[in-house]
């Protein structure tokens, strides 16, 4: 009853089904407890190579780390790996023997659900689980990271950055990340983790057309169908551009997905609609690309958006808005404004905060204490040009800092 758990069938963005796993709420709430007497030792054991458990805007790290190597190394090569059926397929003998060396604390309930078959119930069909780990478990974050540490550690490109399951490896040698797939092969035997080349990507620059190419060929004979990524503008890491030029694209994507949204609030009610707008719908869902990429270099593309959450705001109030009505609907509520805040206005705030609250991780990751992230330095510049500050040193890493900043201004 416990540790039997329901499984859903959620689907993935980019096709084909995810099973997660809804189990027991007691059980949930337990392992919450547990998980959070080990998550900073965990966190501190983990970093800097796997970013997906208990590491604060880790993605963003990963994106920043990224996007600074490749910057600053004319010629050099990055890969993407993949796996299959990750969370489902690690053995769980490496999974419990992992726990009871490294946390033993939460080793008596994570061998409680894992030591034998779980029952999963899929509709009517009763399914024993008998590997990996349940995609819904509190611990299933933290465990699998545990299985994959000691490859993510064995491996020797110049940067290597693991985010749960997305392995991406970066260094000026293409031969070093290509001994360093083959590590990764090597290592099946004890997690029982296999690479999927077909969802696996790698970006090739700086090198002579013909150095490319049979680097290209080289890739395609250890990973067959390994996706050839030519472009800057195609390069992404974990849903955000990583270079400039991917921008434009990104978020004429978010533009065609707001257009969807903002049809569609014209079905509910003006209050009701305000209120997603404000909360969810609205800056929120362009959070995470503003924080990770430097979309306040791409202001056309910005302007557009803002355009968009205007006209649904006077389709729902059913008038227009111009001038200061604009200005108060962008401010906070605690000014007199709506709280709707414009991507023009977030983008170099969002962007310069990101950088700053990652910037100890890249430096970790980069193994240069003084290297700042790219662009970082232009995003703070920018934003000291517009509002006449910045905030101080110690508190450039939140974003509210910023934004307070920039309503005093438009206050004043």
């Amino acid at each position: 009853m416990v540790y039997g758990t329901w499984l859903v069938a959620a689907s993935k963005p980019t096709g084909g089904l995810r099973p997660i796993a809804v189990g027991s709420t007691l059980r949930r709430l337990t392992a919450k407890i547990l998980l959070s007497r080990v998550r900073g030792g965990a966190a501190a054991y983990l970093r800097p190579r796997q970013l997906g458990f208990a590491t604060a805007g880790g993605a963003e790290i990963a994106v920043h780390s990224t996007r600074t190597y490749l910057a600053e190394n004319g010629s050099a090569m990055a890969l993407k790996i993949d796996f299959k059926n990750a969370f489902n397929s690690h053995r769980r003998d490496t999974m419990l023997r992992a726990v009871h060396q490294k946390f033993p604390e939460i080793y008596p309930m994570v061998s409680q659900a894992y030591r034998q078959p779980t029952p999963i119930s899929f509709g009517d069909t009763l399914i024993q689980s008998r590997t990996g780990i349940q995609q819904g478990d509190v611990f299933s974050s933290l465990i699998f990271s545990l299985v994959v540490h000691p490859t993510l550690e064995s491996l020797r490109s110049e940067v290597v950055l693991g985010y749960l399951d997305d392995f991406t490896l970066l260094s000026k040698d293409p031969q070093v990340i290509l001994e360093d797939v083959q590590r990764i092969r090597d290592s099946y035997g004890s997690h029982g983790l296999d690479i999927q080349p077909t969802k696996c990507e790698v970006f090739v620059q700086g090198f002579p057309s013909e150095v490319t190419a049979r680097m290209h060929s080289r890739v395609l004979e250890s990973l067959p169908g390994c996706r050839l990524i030519t472009e800057q503008s195609k390069l992404e890491l974990l849903g955000a551009p990583v270079f400039v030029a991917g921008v434009p694209p990104a978020l004429q994507k978010k533009a065609e997905a707001y257009d969807l949204i903002f049809r569609r609030l014209a079905f509910v009610g003006s209050h009701v609609a305000a209120y997603i707008l404000q909360r969810a719908a609205g800056v929120p869902r362009l959070n995470y690309l503003l924080r990770a990429s430097p979309a306040f270099s791409v202001h056309e593309e910005l302007a557009r958006i803002d355009d968009q959450f205007a006209a649904a705001f006077e389709a729902i109030l059913k008038t227009s808005l111009t001038g200061d009505a604009l200005t108060q609907l962008s401010l906070p509520t605690s000014t007199g404004g709506m709280g709707i805040p414009m991507p023009t206005a977030v983008a170099t705030l969002a962007f310069a905060a990101s950088c700053h609250a990652a910037l100890p991780e890249v430096r970790d990751i980069l193994g240069d204490a003084s290297k700042n992230i790219h662009l970082m330095d232009s995003a703070v510049e920018a934003f000291a040009t517009r509002y006449g500050a910045a905030p101080p040193e110690e508190d450039r890493h939140r974003q509210s800092e910023w934004a307070g900043i920039a309503n005093e201004h438009t206050l004043s």
